[in-house]
């Protein structure tokens, strides 16, 4: 007596019912990280950081490894590297830019609202004398304008505590980043394998392809970014002092910070620059020209030269694209999300991209 065939969805279940489910079950675990961000933001940026830092170091690390020296040995010279250069910078650069950092506070206490305003306007009128004429009839509204900024400036003071408290909690989160990024660096492959080894036949080759295209995206995407801020911070320290503005090198370490950001990043370097050297030079229409040429012609730089030169086409994505990216993962995650949105967007793409041609290949769709 022949025994009878097993039911589908009893026994093995209907794969395409299993993977409906499981891209259900995907979305659903994204949609609460997403909701639960503001409770765990701490730990996704210390995550994030560790990323940033490990795909930085992985081309030299593949590099020592082609050399013929063992992994944890060659992982163990990158940390004694890279503690180096934070040693050197910190003994180097940080005394100064605290001292810059002080400068600005002391100068910005000292300002006369007023006295700016005034010679504002002078300087308008001498230039623009109706626009002189209308912007003298809003002087309340200027001083409403000082009493909100006061107002802000008193709000800070008082979230001064909770800022202290979650600071500690960040700095004693950054204790683990040594760690994390060890084992990045020691087992990425290995965790790539398990993914591959659970992967049905069917879907070898097009899995094996996309973990080989995110990696490379998220990996040209970081270099490509730590290279490119660390430029645009030295040459803007390099050309803000040429052109004799002070505090320039706190100015550059905005400017590189600032850089992650796409396209947000070198507009928010000018603004501040413009109202550090509009607060703090006197008289400061010239050092303001020169400063906004000396970005302008930085970023230019770094967008037409250094980043083509680092990134590859497979990143290439419309600038309006971009700007929504941004937005979106700056609404989602704040500073983080704006860095990782373009990426994030890229992998997506790239994954739908890619399992819609495999599926038309193979005739599943």
């Amino acid at each position: 007596m022949t025994a009878p065939a097993a039911q589908p969805g009893v026994t093995g279940g209907n794969p395409v019912i299993r993977r409906i489910v499981l891209l259900a079950l995907t979305v659903l675990l994204l949609f609460l990280l997403v909701r639960a961000f503001p409770v765990i933001d701490d730990i996704i940026s210390v995550i994030v950081i560790s990323l940033v830092i490990s795909y930085a170091m992985r081309p030299l690390m593949t590099y020592l490894e082609r050399r013929g020296i063992n992994r944890v040995v060659t992982i163990l010279i990158l940390f004694v590297l890279f503690a180096a250069v934070i040693t050197l910078a910190i003994a180097y650069l940080v005394p100064r830019l605290i001292e810059q950092l002080s400068a600005i506070g002391s100068t910005l206490n000292q300002i006369d609202v007023r006295q700016i305003r005034d010679s504002s306007l002078e300087w308008i009128e001498q230039y623009f004398p109706a626009l002189a004429e209308s912007l003298r009839e809003e002087t309340g509204e200027a001083a409403m304008i000082a009493d909100r900024a006061r107002g802000i400036v008193t709000s800070v003071i008082q979230q001064s505590a909770n800022v202290l408290a979650g600071l500690v909690n960040f700095f004693s989160l950054l204790s683990i980043m040594p760690i994390l990024i060890f084992f990045m660096l020691k087992d990425g492959r290995l965790f790539t394998r398990s993914v591959v080894a659970r992967v049905p036949n069917r879907f070898f080759e097009m899995t094996m392809s996309l973990l080989y295209k995110v990696n490379r995206t998220i990996g040209d995407y970081i270099v490509s970014v730590v290279i490119s801020s660390l430029f645009v911070g030295a040459t803007t320290w390099l050309g803000l002092s040429i052109i004799g503005v002070r505090y320039s090198l706190a100015l550059a370490v905005v400017g590189g910070l600032f850089n992650v950001i796409p396209f947000f990043g070198p507009l928010l370097t000018i603004v501040v620059t413009s109202l550090l050297i509009i607060l703090t030079e006197d008289p400061f229409v010239l050092p303001l020209v020169w400063a906004v040429i000396v970005l302008f012609l930085i970023q230019q730089v770094e967008s037409i030269v250094v980043k083509p030169m680092l990134l590859s086409h497979s990143m290439s994505i419309h600038p309006a694209v971009v700007i929504i990216a941004v937005l979106i993962g700056g609404r989602i995650a704040g500073p983080i999300g704006m860095f990782i949105a373009v990426p994030v967007y890229s992998i997506i793409h790239m994954v739908i991209v890619d399992l819609y041609q495999h599926l038309k290949d193979y005739r599943i769709i």
